[in-house]
């Protein structure tokens, strides 16, 4: 029986392997067959070719749309959810038996008119209901006086003062350098007029330095919290006189890290003592002798505070580093730690000891693979939909302990309760789904790996479930990174491996402080006289954490001055 390959190619009349349609119809049977099975074969070959350029080409289509979205499009991963319900047909491409495509309506679509209610403004009311002037900035009250001819009323008689009508705006007083010249009394005898005492500088950072401690951290907030590189905050205070450079201000920041560190240790220990603790990482380029290299500084979250390391490397060395883990396998720290959030790096792996550390993944890195795929792929867009349905869970949650005002354990139980209830059947659908499209994409595409990264991950993604206190997402870990990405923008890389841990000692105290909700000029202004004193407090009650209660009050430095709280202290230890 001859096939349909070589019939058409006899119809058409063309040569094949150098022979006419009569020479081939001449031949034997076995030798037509065996002819028509290498065309057959031939055409297979050719058609997966084909396929594979086919694939190729959507994998570099959507290379270019990402690279595209990426430099001109919107940086949000916000998704605007339609109100249709998924189908079958929109999760896997194909309709389903007993599904049929919706008809498309000729009706104009439904309008509704929407309405709210708001506090009736009061006739003859002043002002155009904006919000008032914060009440925390310095007050400086402006007196303009009426003019003589002002004074006068319309009828020529003298107007008297009646009250002062009330104009607030915020004003900006640029920072302006101050030359502190320090006059210390030099006592004698009256005799000989020989020094015999000499008044004492008060304690600072840098005892010999010509730069004061406010100096310093107007420095360090700027660099470490507002991301302005050296360099340009020597330009700024150039530009007011002070001639300096940028190298002088590196040695300001080497050496108030030198009296900061043992803060950002003590804020390590705390973290780590927590029972679960969220990690990330994040590159940034480092300046040797020989050239530019990759560190990275690693974060670790926990507790309300967050430890930064920085590290040459990206190697599970750096873990063992900030746990403490020797050759043995001894931890000098996080013993606490029950629960690892952060995302399927093997550099994490030696934290997860059997039956020590449970490790958490992160559903935003999985949304994010799928979220890049959403406009060239149906399936990734319904998958999509129903990841975001999780996170949709999670907000209201968070809303409803909000209304409540429930305690912690409360609200864990609820969000245990609610999660099962709700997102435990969802994850189910999602797996399901997940295993029934991988079969459809080859290996190596993106949407095959992005699948593969959650099925590999599946059992640390649906931890969370019956953990309350445990987040979704690792995006806190991530916020608490967004410092340095938007550092390197500006000062692009550190200067030396010592430079990378003077940063990670600053952004661990700047971090914190804003976690804590603390002014971090507040707070380096209360803590650096108890650091610089004789006899400096423990590390651990000089944390962000650890004076939360008492900088989130409204503090008065004059009234409140730390060193005068010491000395308090040390009044209330003494015998007697």
């Amino acid at each position: 029986m001859i096939s349909w390959l070589f019939v058409r190619i006899l119809r058409s009349g063309v040569t094949v392997v150098g022979m006419t349609a009569d020479d081939a119809l001449s031949m034997p049977h076995e030798r037509l067959a065996a002819l028509v099975v290498a065309l057959s074969e031939d055409a297979i070959v050719k058609d997966e070719r084909i396929a594979a350029l086919e694939g190729e080409k959507a994998e570099l289509l959507l290379k270019l749309q990402q690279t595209r979205q990426a430099l001109f499009g919107p940086s949000s991963e916000r998704t605007v959810h339609d109100k249709a319900p998924a189908t079958a047909a929109t999760l896997l491409g194909i309709p389903a038996d007993n599904e049929q495509a919706p008809a498309e309506s000729a009706q104009p679509p439904e309008t509704e008119t929407v309405t709210y209610q708001r506090t009736k403004r009061v006739p003859g009311a002043k002002g155009h209901g904006r919000t008032p002037v914060s009440r925390e900035i310095r007050v400086v009250e402006v007196i303009i006086p009426a003019t003589a001819a002002e004074r006068i009323g319309p009828n020529g008689e003298a107007l008297v003062f009646r009250d002062y009508e009330v104009t607030e705006r915020i004003d900006l007083d640029p920072h302006q350098l101050i030359r502190l010249v320090y006059k210390r009394e030099r006592l004698g005898l009256p005799d000989t007029r020989e020094t015999v005492f000499t008044a004492a500088l008060p304690d600072c950072l840098i005892p010999k330095g010509k730069a004061t401690d406010r100096f310093i951290h107007e420095i360090l907030v700027r660099k470490f919290l507002l991301g302005l590189p050296l360099y340009r905050q020597a330009m700024d205070l150039n530009l007011q006189g002070a001639q300096i450079n940028d190298a002088w201000l590196g040695d300001c920041v080497r050496a108030a890290a030198a009296c900061y560190s043992p803060i950002a240790l003590a804020i390590r220990d705390q973290v780590l003592a927590n029972r679960y603790v969220q990690a990330d990482e994040t590159p940034i380029l480092q300046q040797t002798d020989t050239g530019i290299r990759t560190g990275y500084f690693w974060v670790w979250l926990g507790g309300g505070q967050v430890h930064f390391h920085y590290g040459t490397g990206r190697s599970q060395d750096e873990v063992n580093a900030v746990l403490g883990i020797t050759d043995d396998g001894t931890w000098e720290r996080g013993a606490l730690i029950g629960y690892l959030l952060c995302d399927g790096y093997a550099g994490y792996n030696p934290a997860f000891a059997p039956g020590r550390v449970i490790r958490v993944a992160c559903w935003a890195h999985v949304r994010r693979k799928f979220y890049a795929l959403r406009k060239t792929d149906r399936n990734a867009a319904a998958l999509l939909a129903l990841i975001d349905q999780l996170f949709r869970i999670e907000r209201t949650l968070t809303i409803d302990i909000e209304q409540k005002k429930l305690d912690e354990p409360a609200g864990h139980a609820l969000r245990v309760e609610r999660r099962i209830a709700q997102a435990r059947p969802l994850l189910t659908t999602i797996k399901d789904t997940l295993e029934r499209l991988a079969p459809l994409y080859t290996d190596k595409s993106a949407m095959r790996l992005a699948i593969t990264y959650a099925l590999t991950l599946w059992e640390s993604l649906i931890v969370y479930i019956d953990v309350g206190e445990l987040p979704l997402d690792n995006n806190g870990a991530e916020r608490a990174i967004r410092p340095i990405a938007v550092g390197r923008k500006a000062f692009l890389f550190v200067g030396s491996e010592d430079g990378g841990d003077w940063a990670a000692t600053f952004y661990s105290i700047m971090e914190s402080c804003r976690l804590q909700r603390i002014n971090p000029r507040r707070y380096l202004a209360y803590v650096t006289p108890l650091l610089v004193g004789k006899s400096p407090p423990p590390a651990a009650s000089l944390t962000p954490k650890a004076l939360q209660a008492r900088l989130t009050k409204d503090w008065i430095p004059e009234r409140d001055e730390p060193a005068d709280l010491l000395a308090k202290a040390e009044a209330t230890r003494a015998p007697g």
